[in-house]
């Protein structure tokens, strides 16, 4: 496997900023450690490689299989969602301190970084990725990159596998706590349990064929994660965080479409007063 570096990068997307900001944005990913699939087709794919990995000896304990095989899956369900979409580029971490300390309620799939990082450059050796290694000391924003070769394109293909199959983990968490920019585990209450039941019914509304937002004409098809982020303690902050709407500029946010009905933006600081007389049955008074 011959290293590459990231500025050999044959696309777009090195910096995320730039005068086609919204469009280099469009042609990156993050790795998605809590993508999965039940569907046949993918399993199939997976127990292709899987049983090529195993004949090369990488896995040195039989108590490291399954860990191997779901790791493998969700790599795989990472490369079918590049394929399958505009992102063509996937920001993967091989640095093992970053899977340190990850409560499991956070790495459903149990993702480590040994696992991780051999399944990754196994798969770069027999060339089904190509990877653009960021160089140490190298900023932040330039992290190691991954892109599905045609190698890998044409088994993917060869299944019939469909974008519909990929999906997010039954695990995933929508409800992060953080502390010091540093995930954190937390004890669940009534409060917790409640919103994570609406945020999942939310995300799978989001992610059905049913709902079809669009930015500027063009759809956005990329697998959507809501999730809701406190800082500290749960009486702090609660934001939501979820699709590329929600980041895109302010010229574009005026051009999204849902279920190509029109869209308009609220200010929610500039609708306070509404609400505070909304909620105190004062609503019906004249304004003046």
């Amino acid at each position: 496997m011959a290293t590459k570096s990231i500025y050999d990068l044959p696309t777009t997307g090195l910096h995320f900023f730039g005068a086609d900001e919204y469009e280099q944005k469009k042609e990156v990913k993050s790795f998605n450690i809590v993508l999965w699939s039940n569907s046949d087709e993918v399993n199939f794919l997976t127990d292709e490689l899987f049983s090529c990995i195993y004949a090369d000896n990488l896995i040195r304990y039989k108590n490291q299989i399954e860990q191997y095989k779901s790791t493998l899956k969700c790599i795989l369900c990472n490369c079918i969602e590049s394929v399958m979409t505009t992102r063509i580029q996937i920001l993967v971490p091989l640095n093992h301190n970053e899977y340190t300390n990850i409560a499991s309620r956070y790495n459903p799939i149990g993702i480590t970084s040994r696992v991780f990082i051999n399944l990754i450059e196994w798969l770069a050796k027999n060339d089904f990725i190509d990877l653009y290694k960021a160089t140490k000391g190298t900023n932040s924003e330039l992290r190691t990159v991954m892109i599905v070769t045609d190698k890998l394109r044409e088994l993917i293909h060869s299944y019939e596998i469909k974008y519909t199959q990929v999906m997010n983990h039954e695990g995933l968490e929508p409800i992060e706590l953080k502390r010091a920019k540093k995930l954190i585990d937390y004890d669940d209450n009534s409060s917790t349990t409640k919103d994570r039941k609406i945020l999942k019914s939310y995300q799978e509304l989001l992610n059905s064929h049913k709902t079809k937002i669009k930015i500027d004409g063009k759809l956005c098809n990329e697998r959507v994660i809501i999730k809701r982020i406190y800082t500290e303690e749960f009486n702090k902050h609660g934001r939501f965080y979820g699709g590329s709407w929600q980041n895109c500029k302010s010229f574009l946010r005026k051009t999204i479409t849902i279920n190509d009905k029109e869209t308009v933006e609220i200010d929610i600081v500039n609708c306070s007063l509404r609400m505070a007389l909304q909620l105190s049955d004062l609503s019906t008074l004249k304004h003046t």
